[in-house]
């Protein structure tokens, strides 16, 4: 399958290098030849107040994710969606929405060890053990007054332990629970776009 890159902000979406069928119409196609094009039409995409999507072309799109990358501040982060041996998932509930726990990759770390390392220190579960990749993501957010672009792992893991999970206060962290699979659907449901997009079906099989 050919790479495509999908990059959120909140509800809005830039994909690129995806074979769009003609009768999509949910995607805008905008052509860019060079960075300073890309540029530009970020300066718009970032101001705008409804939610869009965008179909970027123009060139190679490894080279045209590469440039728009660097247009951002870019950080890596590493998480996990936690099974245990009840069939719950594990969810972290943060500024009143669930979120499934990850984190800011330390320098040199490998990611799967971040994974781990971040569910760790998000949950308090440890015993946790990788069984799959899954899709990275991307999405923008701003931090005070520069536009950050993060790319997150994320792994398929499993416990078999018997902790209770705990919260990590102070990232902003209000809540971190088990769940059924019927309530994770629901959770991821109202989560964030980059989430949903990439992992309901995970949740519905």
């Amino acid at each position: 399958m050919a790479q495509m890159y999908k990059v959120f902000l909140n509800n809005s979406a830039i994909v690129i290098g995806e074979e769009r069928t003609k009768n999509d119409r949910s995607l805008q196609t905008v052509q860019v030849l060079n960075k300073k094009q890309i540029s530009d039409f970020l300066k718009d995409f970032l101001a705008l107040e409804k939610n869009h999507n965008f179909y970027l072309s123009g060139y190679n799109k490894e080279k045209l994710f590469e440039d728009l990358k660097a247009c951002f501040q870019y950080v890596e982060a590493s998480g996990g969606i936690v099974q245990n041996n009840l069939k719950e998932y594990l969810f972290i509930k943060r500024f009143g929405i669930w979120d499934l726990p990850k984190g800011k990759m330390k320098k040199n770390e490998q990611p799967e060890n971040a994974a781990i390392r971040e569910v760790e220190e998000e949950t308090g579960i440890s015993k946790l053990a990788i069984t799959a990749d899954l899709p990275s993501t991307y999405h923008i957010y701003k931090f005070k007054d520069t536009f950050v672009l993060k790319k997150t792992y994320w792994y398929s893991m499993f416990t078999d332990g018997r902790e209770k999970p705990s919260p990590q206060l102070e990232e902003d962290i209000t809540e971190a629970v088990w769940i059924d699979k019927r309530e994770s659907t629901t959770a991821i449901q109202s989560s964030y776009r980059s989430l949903k997009e990439n992992f309901l079906s995970l949740f519905q099989d």
